[in-house]
């Protein structure tokens, strides 16, 4: 019986990380995609801003690049989720810098959440939302038509990581995925190039 209380008790926190968050801010408190956006430091304490981004933002940005683009989205109201996983992951793209270019994407349109999360936080790198203009506010619903338009191909599915190159989508990491393993086929890519052109 306690077995089967503690799966419905994870599934249950497993659905509520990935239930998307529509907020009256969004269309108010989003600006547009900008790639000067992209290698500027925001400054979260004093003038927060989240930007929206679009399969055509993350192709044009990926084509005229040197680097593999990684987008990888979190959910900011999840108590899982803290500023020590996104700097992590700040981390993990500074290793790669000469090869990796990190895009964190909230899987919330809840701008008040954003900014408790991001407020006081060390994260140098600015967040993005899928732009609801295109996609609609419904989270799931805009990560499935991001993957159909990445992979080219049909179906239900969606990701919360991918990686890109020249337009090209290499790779992504299934939902039962660890991030480490995801995180060590970057590496595993990375010095190979190191070695053999892309």
């Amino acid at each position: 019986m306690n077995k089967i209380i503690i799966k419905i008790s994870f599934l249950l926190l497993m659905t509520a990380c990935g239930t998307s968050r529509r907020s009256s801010e969004a269309t108010t408190n989003f600006l547009p995609f900008t790639r000067q956006v992209i290698d500027t430091r925001p400054d979260y304490k004093d003038s927060f801003k989240i930007y929206e981004i679009a399969y055509d933002d993350i192709m044009a940005l990926s084509r005229s690049s040197e680097k593999k683009i990684w987008i990888h989205f979190f959910a900011p109201w999840c108590s899982s989720i803290s500023n020590k996983d996104l700097e992590k992951l700040e981390d993990i793209e500074q290793a790669h810098q000469n090869n990796l270019q990190l895009i964190l994407v909230s899987t919330a349109y809840d701008y008040s959440s954003l900014k408790g999360l991001l407020h006081n936080s060390d994260i140098r790198k600015p967040v993005y939302v899928l732009d609801g203009h295109k996609y609609g506010y419904h989270i799931r619903s805009s990560q499935k038509e991001l993957y159909r338009q990445l992979s080219m191909k049909s179906g239900n599915r969606y990701y919360d990581d991918y990686l890109i190159k020249d337009g090209k989508l290499l790779f992504f990491k299934p939902l039962e995925e660890t991030l480490d393993l995801f995180v060590a086929k970057i590496h595993a890519l990375d010095s190979k190039l190191r070695t053999t052109p892309f």
